[in-house]
């Protein structure tokens, strides 16, 4: 147990490093953003069809939230919200044009990320470290998820 304590937090530092790192190779595009606008922006943009609910539920916060910081990225013209025409009640959020100068470069500088640093490793590394990760979440979400059933399984009764 003490070993898997120390290994943890080497995981963790060596995560922190890498993050501090990336961020001054590759710091986000000019304009002054929150961790909780970056956080949505980065979500919008790997997902399709993104909602304020999902985005909610995503940053495990409420819609007012979301909504108060889309609002402040619509004023920057970083994202647009757009209504469902099938369900007018679900809006939608997308990319502005100021949004998709940003998504070009985000995506831009993954690649040379990649290009740069990522394929130093052998791909067979990069694949253990996916697996372990994958793994790693598979328990974590498990273990989130027990409380839930638990108390599912009591309000049934």
């Amino acid at each position: 147990m003490e070993e898997h304590g120390k290994v943890f937090s080497e995981m963790m530092e060596s995560y922190r490093k890498i993050h501090h790192s990336l961020l001054q190779l590759f710091p986000f595009p000019d304009i002054s953003l929150t961790k909780r606008q970056q956080v949505m922006l980065l979500y919008i943009l790997k997902q399709e069809n993104v909602t304020m609910t999902g985005l909610a539920e995503y940053c495990d916060i409420s819609r007012s939230a979301v909504s108060q910081t889309i609002a402040k990225l619509e004023q920057l013209s970083i994202i647009k919200r757009v209504i469902n025409k099938e369900n007018r009640r679900e809006v939608h959020i997308e990319f502005g044009t100021k949004g998709l100068e940003m998504k070009d470069q985000f995506i831009q500088m993954e690649q040379n990320l990649i290009e740069q640093y990522l394929i130093k490793i052998d791909i067979k590394d990069l694949k253990v470290v996916q697996e372990v990760m994958r793994s790693f979440e598979e328990v974590i979400s498990g273990e989130c998820d027990k409380p839930l059933q638990e108390s599912e399984e009591r309000n049934s009764k």
